[in-house]
Protein backbone atom coordinates (compact mmCIF):
# COMPACT_ATOMS: atom_id res chain seq x y z
CA UNK A 1 0.00 0.00 0.00
CA UNK A 2 2.50 2.10 0.63
CA UNK A 3 4.15 1.79 -2.89
CA UNK A 4 0.64 2.35 -4.09
CA UNK A 5 0.45 5.81 -2.46
CA UNK A 6 3.84 6.91 -3.18
CA UNK A 7 3.55 6.30 -6.98
CA UNK A 8 -0.09 7.16 -7.72
CA UNK A 9 -1.22 8.91 -4.66
CA UNK A 10 -5.03 8.92 -4.16
CA UNK A 11 -7.28 7.80 -1.23
CA UNK A 12 -6.87 4.35 0.77
CA UNK A 13 -9.88 3.00 -1.33
CA UNK A 14 -8.60 3.91 -4.59
CA UNK A 15 -5.39 2.25 -3.74
CA UNK A 16 -6.56 -0.64 -1.94
CA UNK A 17 -8.53 -1.27 -5.02
CA UNK A 18 -5.98 -0.66 -7.50
CA UNK A 19 -4.30 -3.00 -5.87
CA UNK A 20 -6.18 -6.00 -7.06
CA UNK A 21 -4.57 -5.45 -10.49
CA UNK A 22 -0.93 -6.21 -9.50
CA UNK A 23 0.77 -9.24 -9.83
CA UNK A 24 0.49 -10.26 -6.06
CA UNK A 25 -2.94 -9.61 -5.03
CA UNK A 26 -3.23 -8.53 -1.54
CA UNK A 27 -4.36 -11.02 1.55
CA UNK A 28 -6.01 -8.58 3.05
CA UNK A 29 -9.82 -6.22 3.08
CA UNK A 30 -10.00 -2.98 2.89
CA UNK A 31 -11.19 -3.14 6.94
CA UNK A 32 -7.99 -4.56 7.90
CA UNK A 33 -6.22 -1.54 6.75
CA UNK A 34 -8.41 1.33 8.21
CA UNK A 35 -8.18 -1.08 11.79
CA UNK A 36 -4.41 -0.72 11.63
CA UNK A 37 -4.82 3.10 10.55
CA UNK A 38 -6.41 3.51 14.12
CA UNK A 39 -3.86 1.18 16.16
CA UNK A 40 -0.74 3.23 14.51
CA UNK A 41 -2.69 6.92 15.49
CA UNK A 42 -3.32 5.35 18.94
CA UNK A 43 0.53 4.11 19.63
CA UNK A 44 1.90 7.04 17.34
CA UNK A 45 3.49 9.02 19.72
CA UNK A 46 5.07 6.01 21.22
CA UNK A 47 6.42 4.92 17.50
CA UNK A 48 7.82 8.41 17.04
CA UNK A 49 9.92 8.10 20.22
CA UNK A 50 11.19 4.59 19.30
CA UNK A 51 11.97 6.35 15.90
CA UNK A 52 13.99 9.47 17.11
CA UNK A 53 15.79 6.79 19.96
CA UNK A 54 17.48 4.78 17.31
CA UNK A 55 18.44 8.13 14.92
Amino acid sequence: MIYGRILFPSSKLCTFESSKRLLEQPNFELQNIYRSLEVIAKESDFIQSQLYKTV
